[in-house]
């Protein structure tokens, strides 16, 4: 007679954990600009020696969202631009028009360091839910305008009309009790 098992791993309800779509952040990884008059721009050469990097060649093909942000002085990151992919990171996180807006970013700012998160969908078969980018987008751009009100953004930049004292927006000082134990409850 086999012994009983006594734990059992409770099932997820079917087609719970199908929707959910788990994106993987990878950075930051720093793009090496140019030295030029005046301060420095990302070029041709910028993209090339990001792309060569060991962190970012793998992603190359990958879809999803990326965030180009600055540190400045000794540590302090701050998001400048949100955008998704349509086909890849490699043919969509360096085109003109971003890096347009990568370099006015980066003549704001005199001694910083340009960088890209890259949050990747999960290659699986099939298509890519575009939807779910595009909401992860639209989130990624309200907390990054959150932080830094000259966000490059033009759309998506309307905040949520409500927020969750220290569960969605930190709160100054220690949180009270019943919301530490909220966010443990949720896994947040």
């Amino acid at each position: 007679m086999r012994p009983k098992k006594t734990s059992r791993v409770p099932r997820k309800p079917a087609g719970h954990a199908a929707r959910v779509i788990l994106f993987d952040v990878y950075g930051p990884i720093t793009i090496k600009p140019v030295k030029v008059p005046g301060g420095r721009l990302i070029d041709e050469s910028s993209i090339e020696g990001f792309w060569k990097r060991k962190d970012a060649s793998g992603l190359k093909d990958c879809r999803g969202c990326y965030v180009f942000a600055i540190r400045a002085g000794k540590g302090g990151l701050q998001p400048w631009y949100v955008g998704k992919t349509k086909r890849s990171f490699e043919g969509e996180c360096f085109t003109d028009r971003n890096i347009n807006k990568y370099n006015r970013a980066l003549m704001q700012l005199r001694a910083c360091t340009p960088l890209l998160f890259l949050i990747a969908a999960p290659k699986r078969r099939g298509a890519v839910n575009k939807k779910q980018i595009s909401e992860v987008e639209k989130f990624l751009t309200q907390e990054s305008k959150k932080v830094n009100p000259r966000l490059l953004n033009k759309t998506n930049t309307k905040p949520r009309k409500w927020e969750i004292s220290g569960v969605t927006r930190r709160v100054q000082g220690k949180p009270k009790t019943s919301t530490t134990q909220l966010v443990k409850m949720l896994e947040l």
